[in-house]
């Protein structure tokens, strides 16, 4: 099950049914009495950072023990993916590695396609207790500046303000050339990697309404 469709039957657990993201700092999960006359309980928020004048960022804690990793907040592409601490593609993994010319992607040597990693927080789930590979089915996507993450499907608990979601689903982006510790996914239904875990794609999206004060 993915991010947002947890999120939803939490939403739904709390009586909170629609979303609307602030672009003043925060994603707020607010109820909608012109749907219907649930009552709100409490707020659902995710903290936005602008970065670099350039994007939102939003971190999330996951597995366990919680890693903090700084994600992009995405309204363009609808998956949730977290760059693997072992990424080849990382000039640290890189230069580490006793036989750098032997590595390859695609059957491609990697050499002079690094990325810098030294300030992103990436994803070691070897640390944590709740991570699961989902059945070894692949996750690739590719963005328009042809950088790319590509890696497994997997499952992993997220800690939303203290509420632990389990069996998120989320790639698992063992290579990537997008030099981000993840990215945080919330677009359209049709923009979902729907080829890589049972399921997909997921109803529930229509069921959140994401709107802009801007």
């Amino acid at each position: 099950m993915t991010l947002k469709s947890q999120l939803y039957l939490l939403l739904s657990v709390i009586g909170i049914s629609t979303a609307q993201l602030l672009l003043n700092g925060k994603l707020t999960k607010i109820d909608s009495s012109s749907t219907n006359n649930l009552q709100k309980r409490e707020h659902l928020q995710f903290h936005l950072d602008y970065e670099q004048d350039t994007y939102f960022a939003t971190t999330l804690n996951i597995g366990n023990p919680p890693q903090s990793i700084t994600v992009l907040f995405d309204t363009g592409s609808a998956d949730t993916w977290l760059m693997s601490s072992s990424n080849p593609f990382c000039q640290s993994n890189f230069d580490s590695n006793p036989n750098p010319d032997s590595i390859r992607y695609n059957n491609t040597p990697i050499g002079g396609k690094t990325i810098d990693c030294s300030a992103i927080k990436t994803f070691n789930s070897a640390h944590s207790s709740s991570f699961q590979l989902d059945n070894d089915k692949r996750f690739y996507i590719q963005y328009e500046d042809k950088t790319f993450a590509d890696g497994k499907w997997a499952k992993e608990t997220f800690h939303v303000n203290g509420v632990a979601i389990t069996d998120v689903t989320f790639g698992l982006a063992e290579e990537a050339t997008t030099p981000l510790g993840g990215v945080f996914g919330i677009g359209f239904e049709r923009r979902e990697s729907v080829t890589g875990y049972d399921n997909a794609p997921n109803k529930y999206y229509n069921c959140l309404l994401y709107t802009s004060d801007a």
